[in-house]
């Protein structure tokens, strides 16, 4: 059985057909008129620990939310200068690296493998509704 590799080799051999290098002046360049291949989304090396991977969207570039993968427990919000991973608010604080919200109505954050407590706290101070 021939292969389809060999069956080109000779069809090529039996026309004459023969590569041929180009001059040393040649232009190294990619012919003109083709697209430039686009570039396939790649992984950023994170600027900050609360951010597991930023995805660079192609062509743009540009970062948002809708292509940053935060921590658990924390949330993207876009700012001036770019998308940032902060931590998720646990009732009116916020739970500091390496704990999470157990209880936002007590404001209480835990270490992950502590159990929360199902009490509802009372809030001290009310707000009237929002016109």
């Amino acid at each position: 059985m021939v292969s389809i590799r060999t069956l080109a080799t000779l069809t090529a051999l039996a026309l004459g057909v023969t590569a041929q290098d180009l001059p040393s002046d040649a232009p190294s360049e990619e012919p003109t008129g083709l697209l430039p291949p686009i570039p396939l989304p790649s992984i950023v090396l994170p600027e900050l620990p609360t951010t597991l991977v930023t995805l660079v969207p192609a062509p743009s570039g540009i970062l948002t939310c809708a292509t940053v993968l935060c921590i658990p427990d924390y949330v993207c919000i876009e700012t001036e200068g770019g998308p940032r991973c902060v931590p998720q608010r646990c009732g009116k604080v916020i739970c500091p690296v390496g704990t999470r919200c157990c209880n936002a109505s007590c404001n209480l954050c835990t270490a992950p493998d502590v159990m929360c407590t199902q009490q509802v706290c009372e809030s001290t101070t009310l707000e009237p509704p929002a016109e």
